[in-house]
């Protein structure tokens, strides 16, 4: 039901997410942002849709932290963890398995957006096997990036177990996040360099029909880097806490 939400939150805020993205993007054209004049990724397709809905670069990333934040922060409320910890299992284990949950969680939640997409758009009829093929690196890379994004709420939410607390601070990461960047690429050089190494902008670049193998290779470095810090990090902090 979850999941059923968040597509439906998506299929409303897409239309004008991508408006606005496309609008800045020919305004203020770069690596981050390509490939959005291709027929493809403008059709009224699933494929359109779904490459309008990744270019927006924060839908999906807000969405996932929402769904973490209530997942499992009310785990932390309700004593689920205490009592699962109780019975003697592991607090390395018990996260790694929440990292697998939500990264599983965040994959489904785009997958179905594909497939509601496909339902109601259909996938058009000059569709190729290369752009097939295209499409389907973009979203083994995109899930990558968003399982990134799981692994560094997660994080958050051992942190902070308050769930209005973690739901607000996964919204302001992402967005201030992004913000910031911008604003650092627009007025100093290093700020580009810094703008490619967050997620949000290289779920952007990824939204390229057939993107450069270097704009490829540095977004699944940046996928695994903040996936494998934010996970370390998370689980190191977590065994330190005094679960209550």
């Amino acid at each position: 039901m979850v999941i059923g939400i968040f597509i439906c939150i998506l299929m409303i805020l897409q239309m004008k997410g991508a408006d606005i993205n496309s609008q800045h993007i020919k305004a203020n054209p770069s690596d981050f942002n390509i490939g959005w004049d291709s027929s493809l990724g403008n059709s009224k397709t699933a494929f359109g849709v779904a490459y309008k809905i990744f270019g927006t670069g924060d839908i999906f990333p807000i969405l996932i932290g929402i769904f973490i934040s209530i997942f499992v922060s009310n785990e932390f409320s309700l004593g689920t963890i205490k009592n699962i910890l109780s019975i003697g299992y592991k607090k390395s284990s018990f996260y790694l398995s929440k990292l697998i949950t939500v990264s599983v969680a965040s994959v489904a939640i785009m997958f179905s957006m594909i497939v509601v997409s496909c339902v109601i758009f259909g996938i058009g009829d000059s569709v190729g096997l290369s752009d097939i093929l295209n499409f389907a690196r973009m979203l083994l890379v995109q899930s990558l990036l968003h399982i990134a994004f799981a692994s560094l709420f997660l994080m958050v939410a051992i942190i902070i177990r308050n769930n209005s607390g973690v739901m607000a601070t996964n919204i302001c990461l992402v967005l201030s996040a992004s913000v910031i960047f911008v604003m650092l690429s627009t007025h100093f050089e290093f700020g580009k360099t810094l703008r490619s190494l967050w997620l949000a902008p290289n779920v952007v670049a990824m939204t390229d029909t057939n993107p450069l193998t270097y704009i490829v290779t540095r977004a699944i470095i940046v996928g695994f880097f903040y996936l494998i810090v934010s996970s370390s990090l998370g689980m190191f902090i977590f065994k330190r806490q005094d679960v209550k």
